[in-house]
């Protein structure tokens, strides 16, 4: 029995072979973690980037957007002062808008019944004079605020 205990203790002690797995094994569990972490904090900073560039995009059109709108704004408001303007001088004050406004490459006046009834400029636009602008509902809800 002597000789069984003897194997039984020596089974239990730990050989080189098993240091060397045991540290290796806590090695890769210590670089695996470590590289998770970078890589998480590298995803994480990376869509910190992205919801950056996506607000400065999102300013930059908002703003290029209220501008354009602005201008149309006022020739909205000449006409509204004026009690309309004539063909020949609204036609001009658009076709200065689109020379102006890069971008922009037509300008329509719809009347009351929602019909494209003048268009800036007309060569290649020939199509949408007399067009019916609200065909169907998502038109018509986009129009609704003019009511």
């Amino acid at each position: 029995m002597d000789s069984e205990q003897a194997t039984a203790k020596t089974f239990f002690l730990p050989s080189k072979w098993s240091i060397s797995l045991l540290v290796f094994m806590l090695s890769m569990f210590v670089t695996s973690s470590l590289w998770y972490l970078l890589r998480q904090n590298e995803l994480a900073s990376f869509q910190q980037k992205i919801q950056e560039k996506t607000h400065l995009a999102k300013s930059d059109i908002q703003q290029y957007v209220e501008s354009h709108i602005l201008s149309l704004q006022r020739m909205a408001n000449r006409w509204e002062i004026n009690h309309g303007t004539e063909q020949k001088k609204w036609a001009l004050d658009a076709k200065n808008y689109v020379k102006t406004q890069a971008g922009l490459r037509t300008v329509e006046w719809v009347d009351k019944t929602y019909h494209v009834r003048w268009v800036v400029p007309l060569k290649g636009n020939e199509k949408a004079q007399g067009l019916y602008i609200i065909f169907d509902d998502q038109r018509k809800k986009s129009t609704h605020w003019r009511e």
